[in-house]
């Protein structure tokens, strides 16, 4: 048994903690078996294992970009915020698959989520969440839920859906029958 511990700077920290842990051979050897390593500085084993700091709802990936800037010319121009993400990969790793895009030019509103506006952000995350949990369900990510990673696209959609309704198949029915009845139950589940 051995015991490492470390003392990692809280300044440096966000909303993941990742712990890489290597085995590596210490000196070239000449073992019996000729698929063994050989060589100094082999790896011999390694784990991965990654840990949320801020608990279940990490900090939403966001960028304040000017949009006449950026999306000059382009239908949303003038959009309060844009969420970019692809449901091609429920599995992904949420924060490298989804960016919420926050318009510069819209100075107010930037000013309120800056100073996080409850009713503000409580929009804002509506629909972004609501965005995200309709096109999964319309896509029958039903299967992806159950043994989807909770860093993934697939595990934040399915942790939403368990907040706002009893289960996956309440929140398909709202959907499908009564989509005002979704949206603001979405709405509601993502007050502050």
């Amino acid at each position: 048994p051995c015991t490492i511990s470390l003392s990692v700077d809280p300044s440096r920290l966000s909303a993941q903690l990742t712990l890489r842990t290597s085995v590596l051979l210490v000196s070239t050897s000449d073992p019996a078996d000729p698929l063994a390593p050989r060589r100094a500085a082999s790896r011999l084993w390694e784990e991965r294992c990654a840990t949320r700091i801020e608990g279940d709802d990490p900090r939403f990936p966001m960028e304040v970009v000017s949009f006449s800037t950026v999306f000059a010319g382009r239908p949303h121009e003038a959009a309060p915020w844009l969420l970019s993400w692809s449901p091609a990969s429920p599995g992904r790793d949420f924060h490298g698959a989804a960016r919420l895009y926050l318009n510069a030019d819209e100075e107010d509103f930037v000013e309120r989520v800056q100073e996080e506006d409850e009713l503000t952000l409580q929009a804002m995350m509506g629909d972004v969440v609501s965005q995200m949990c309709e096109t999964a369900l319309r896509a029958g990510w039903d299967e992806d839920f159950d043994s989807a990673e909770p860093a993934s696209v697939a595990g934040r959609v399915a942790h939403w859906l368990g907040q706002a309704f009893s289960d996956v198949t309440a929140a398909k029915a709202a959907l499908e029958n009564r989509p005002g009845e979704f949206r603001s139950a979405i709405l509601a589940s993502v007050r502050l």
